[in-house]
């Protein structure tokens, strides 16, 4: 009789199921396509498998890049979360067992008689509507989310200390160009003051020529002092003391064959916050079909076994007193207040949050590809132009100074033109830091910085 009635139970189960369970995310669901403003930049030579070390060719920015994954304080607290994940994940793969616990009860019956009960209860719920399984979904995925959560960061710490470095760089360039005017104004405030002294110039051409000097010499502390504070805000990102950043002497520059190879747009969908986003939505939907099958009739089986004894002496050691119990039951939630319901409209809200971040993220990858590309094709114009000005004014400067010397032009036009020279110098030098960026920026907006 309780057999057919188990029978009965899970029957009706098992056809309701069919109709009430949870159903499966498909990923072909989520569209990627259309992502680029112009997808004829991407062409199909595959970059997915460049590491950050193929990218960033100075060894030792290579170094200090190892330095901040291994300490960065933000990375460290991402990887503690894949470790809180993977507990729950191992909680989770038990959700299907039956649980085992320990019983006691005593109680009084109408005629003072102690009835008392020792033993264990071991229950069990299948899984019947999916609901433990969608848990499990989403418990897995949020593992997921957490791994891609620390991709995505160890990306954006790769991204800025390379461009901290390169601003460094371009830091020592600038101090190297300016110390180098240094020069060329000391000679020029000697030239002109034996001019002056030879009746060719003025006294105030020898004030000018000093003008220009001081100038030249006060911006070398300034530019020191940003060095100083770049170095330190290196030095905290990679998770250590303020410290001095060593690096080459000249600039390195990042691996051309990055650029040219071209770039495959399935490096978008590889992105560490697109992966995040897609797994959080996955994540959410899981918890959402979870929610739902909680609010279907759950089929339980309960099984008792122990002593008991009514007697003054509580004679357990007598067979007699063996109690085994079996309980079989298909309950339904009727008044929770309004709980299950609840919690499946936030869930079913939150699940639509997640396709609208994932479609945003989307949205935002394929806008930094389009950004980063064009601001390459820019740069890239913009730094020929700048070097054949710095050409065009170092000529001028060795042409003002032969004709100064012979009474052709005046000092000022020197001065100008010296000037001038400093000035070009100093806007290539961040022409070029630009285009560093705009690589850096492109090789993370494809995805990169994280393997």
């Amino acid at each position: 009789m309780i057999r057919n009635k188990i029978l009965l139970i899970v029957g009706v189960s098992l056809v309701l199921s069919s109709c009430l369970g949870i159903k499966t995310f498909k990923t072909e669901d989520l569209n990627v396509e259309n992502t680029l403003r112009d997808s004829s930049i991407v062409v199909q030579d595959s970059l997915v498998n460049f590491t950050w070390k193929d990218i960033f060719v100075d060894e030792n920015l290579q170094n200090i890049i190892q330095e901040g994954i291994e300490n960065n304080s933000d990375i460290f607290m991402a990887t503690e979360n894949i470790f809180q994940s993977q507990q729950y994940i191992k909680s989770s793969k038990w959700a299907y067992a039956p649980t085992l616990a320990g019983a006691f009860q005593s109680q009084y019956n109408h005629s003072d008689v102690k009835n008392v009960f020792i033993g264990g209860r071991l229950s069990w719920e299948p899984d019947i509507w999916g609901k433990i399984t969608a848990s499990k979904r989403a418990t897995y995925n949020k593992w997921l989310a957490d791994i891609a959560a620390v991709r995505s960061v160890q990306s954006e710490v790769v991204a800025n200390i390379a461009i901290i470095y390169y601003q460094l760089l371009a830091y020592d360039e600038q101090l190297a160009v300016i110390n180098e005017f240094v020069k060329i104004s000391e000679e020029t405030l000697t030239t002109i003051t034996v001019m002056r002294d030879n009746g060719v110039a003025n006294s105030a051409a020898v004030e000018q020529a000093k003008a220009q000097l001081y100038s030249a010499q006060a911006s070398v502390p300034v530019l020191e002092k940003e060095i100083n504070s770049t170095e330190n805000s290196l030095s905290i990102l990679i998770g250590r003391n303020a410290s001095e950043i060593i690096r080459s002497d000249s600039k390195t520059a990042i691996n051309s064959e990055f650029v040219e190879k071209g770039f495959p747009f399935s490096m978008v969908s590889n992105r560490p916050d697109v992966k995040l986003a897609e797994f959080t939505l996955v994540q959410m939907f899981n918890i959402k079909e979870s929610s739902k099958a909680a609010m279907y009739p759950a089929i339980t089986f309960g099984f008792d076994i122990g002593v008991g004894s009514a007697s003054s002496m509580y004679n357990f050691y007598d067979p007699a007193n063996l109690i085994m119990n079996f309980i079989g039951g298909l309950t339904a939630p009727i008044i929770n207040g309004r709980s299950l319901k609840t919690q499946y409209k936030v869930n079913t809200s939150r699940q639509k949050q997640a396709v609208e971040t994932f479609e945003q993220t989307l949205r935002v990858a394929g806008s930094e590809v389009s950004d980063a590309v064009y601001a390459n094709g820019r740069n890239k114009k913009e730094v020929e132009l700048k070097s054949l000005e710095v050409d065009a004014n170092e000529k001028s400067v060795s042409y003002t100074l032969t004709l100064l010397y012979n009474g052709s032009v005046t000092y000022l036009e020197v001065l100008s033109a010296q000037s001038n020279m400093l000035n070009s110098s100093k806007e290539l030098i961040e022409s070029k830091l630009q285009q560093d960026i705009n690589y850096i920026k492109l090789y993370k907006a494809l995805g990169g910085g994280w393997r």
